[in-house]
């Protein structure tokens, strides 16, 4: 029956990143998206472990039992956050969704020259590369771009090339 308790320490972790991220993102109007997340995320990590830690003492439970199930939910928060910012991030990355939303706008339809005028390959480009600058995963020099800094987003971008190699047995980066 004690295990119960700890089955809901993720999703009210998961809970409380969803609500500090709205609050972040509505109190610091400046923060990008991707700050506020990684704020939030922060927060709701340490929530996490509070609660973890809240619920061990009142329970005594043993502390092989209590890492076991911290990392549990660690493990669980961690893919519903995943979940989340991708979630969240859909309308922003998908230029498919983008595509749709836009013919969804137009009564009478769109053709090619008019979705090329709304999304070229050199304004896709420039507002992904403003994205990085903004977020300073990038930078830069003498007209050059450079990584600022090794990102999550480049590591779970390395983690997924991986993970599609063994899957499929080749290195495959056509989705990023």
């Amino acid at each position: 029956m004690k295990i119960l308790y700890y089955m809901f320490i993720p999703l009210i972790s998961f809970l409380f990143l969803f609500v500090s991220h709205i609050f972040l993102c509505r109190g610091f109007k400046n923060s990008s998206l991707v700050k506020s997340f990684f704020h939030a995320f922060l927060l709701s990590w340490l929530f996490l472990f509070i609660l973890s830690f809240y619920i061990d003492s009142i329970l005594s439970i043993e502390s092989s039992k209590s890492i076991f199930y911290l990392f549990s939910n660690i493990i669980i928060f961690f893919c519903l956050s995943y979940c989340y910012i991708n979630f969240v991030n859909v309308g922003n990355a998908s230029l498919r969704v983008k595509i749709l939303y836009e013919l969804d706008k137009s009564n009478n339809g769109l053709n090619l020259e008019e979705l090329l005028q709304i999304y070229n390959a050199k304004m896709i480009i420039n507002k992904r590369i403003e994205r990085l600058l903004v977020n300073e995963q990038i930078r830069i020099e003498n007209g050059k771009y450079f990584l600022s800094k090794k990102t999550g987003q480049l590591l779970l971008g390395k983690f997924m090339i991986f993970w599609r190699t063994i899957i499929f047995g080749k290195h495959s980066t056509e989705s990023f």
